[in-house]
Order: structure tokens, then sequence, then C-alpha cells
């Protein structure tokens, strides 16, 4: 069957005769969907393949049967999301303007784990969301300042913050 519309569906199918989902095509070994449903659409397929996504012909990202995402990467794709290694590292990257001035992130680069941010920005550890309670700060100019709780807290090199006079100062 080249194409298939079954009579009193609104189903389309390439490859099949009777479709499962709103549109199906299938090569005879895997078929590929798009179903809409009540909380969104559904893409996928209904046979044991990976789902691929390409640019320009090329392999850009890869949803594993297994449940892992390779972006930029088919291969050793052991973590659940999978990056390559590139000049800003392997990992997640963020941008608040296009400058390595304001680049941030999280990865793997040269054989070295890494958190990384701009060279003018501060290293912050926060509970409660985005704009909860700063724990921990590990400033541009490479001081660890460490906030104080009931529990105690410390310094390490000089704090920039000279407001804050309850931090304790190891040098």
């Amino acid at each position: 069957t080249v194409l298939s519309v079954p009579t009193g569906t609104t189903k389309v199918s390439i490859g099949l005769t009777n479709p499962t989902g709103q549109f199906a095509v299938s090569d005879g070994t895997r078929i590929a969907e798009i179903n809409p449903h009540s909380s969104g659409t559904y893409i996928g397929n209904r046979s044991n393949h990976d789902v691929l996504f390409q640019v320009n012909a090329s392999e850009k990202m890869r949803i594993t049967t297994a449940g892992t995402v390779g972006v930029g990467t088919s291969a050793n794709l052991s973590g659940y999301v999978n990056l390559p290694e590139s000049d800003y590292g392997e990992g997640f990257n963020w941008f608040s303007s296009g400058t390595a001035a304001n680049r941030g992130g999280i990865g793997h680069y040269s054989y070295e784990s890494r958190i990384y941010y701009g060279a003018s920005d501060n290293l912050t550890f926060v509970d409660g969301g985005p704009s909860g309670t700063e724990r921990m700060r590990i400033a541009a100019d490479g001081n660890v300042i460490v906030k104080k709780t009931a529990a105690g807290g410390v310094t390490i090199g000089a704090d920039s913050d000279t407001s804050n006079t309850s931090d304790t100062f190891l040098t």
C-alpha cells in the first residue's frame, strides 16, 4: 500500500493499510507516527528503533530505545543526556550574551569535570530555586565564601561584601 486513508477515519498512512496513529509512515520494518493527544502531540515510532532528528541530512539528535538522549553524538550514550566534547566543554552551556565572558556551563573538558562561568561573574550556590537563598559563592577573583548559618560558616580569602560582618575569614 502506497497511500491509505481508511474509510470512516481521519487517519492517513504511507506504507500501511491499517494505521494505528493519525499519521503513520512505514518502510515495512519501522513505523513512524505523529499523533495528537489530550496533553500534547506524540512524535515517535511503534517499532523498537531509536528516534533520530536531522538537519541538512545530518543527524543532530537521537533518542534511544533505552530513553537516553544524544545531542550532537550517537556514540557512547551511557548517561541520560549525552553531549560531545567541544571548545567550550562537553555538557550544558548557557549564554547571557554572545561573548565568552558571559558564558557558563557544566561539563567535561580535556579530561576534567568542570563548572564554569563568565570571567567577571560570581558562581553562586543557592537553595529554593534561582532567586533562593545564597549558601556559597566563588567570586570572580577566586575567593570562596560560605555564608554564615546557625551552624557557622567560613570565608576563604577576602570577602568583597564588606556589609556582611558575620562571615568568618580564613587566610
